[in-house]
């Protein structure tokens, strides 16, 4: 397998794929849309695929798909965004927008800037009420 879509191909439709990793159509349509399956799901892919009798569908196949080309540069101060405490940030985002001559918004999908609000950059759910108290907080001050 050389790209994405062939990973979607490994089954009769996406209505099917939708059913074996329990989540809407539309989702899977997002997906093939960008060309990229995020890596919260590859393990049920894999176990998915696997059961349809596609073994060559492996976590380390999706990483190799998803992985940045050798010649896709990283973004001005995107290493020191990726250690802070969120992976994604307006900073990154803008960062990202300037590389490559965009501008931040629609450029990067409708709710990109709310990716460092996302469930996965956060460890616990005390994480998430401490994130959301200090935004409480911010509001109350403003």
């Amino acid at each position: 397998m050389q790209n994405v879509a062939e990973v979607f191909a490994a089954w009769p439709s996406d209505a099917e794929l939708a059913r074996d990793l329990g989540v809407p159509y539309p989702t899977i349509s997002a997906w093939k849309q960008r060309e990229s399956i995020p890596a919260a799901y590859w393990w049920d892919i894999t176990r998915a695929a696997r059961n349809r009798g596609h073994p060559e569908i492996s976590p380390e196949l999706l990483a190799r798909l998803h992985a940045r080309s050798p010649n896709e540069q990283r973004p001005a101060g995107l290493e020191e965004e990726m250690t802070s405490e969120y992976r994604y940030g307006p900073k990154a985002e803008a960062d990202e927008a300037d590389a490559a001559g965009k501008s931040t918004g629609a450029a990067h999908g409708h709710f990109s800037k709310w990716r460092h609000l996302r469930r996965s950059n956060f460890a616990s759910a005390a994480e998430i009420d401490a994130h959301i108290n200090a935004l409480r907080e911010e509001w109350t001050r403003r």
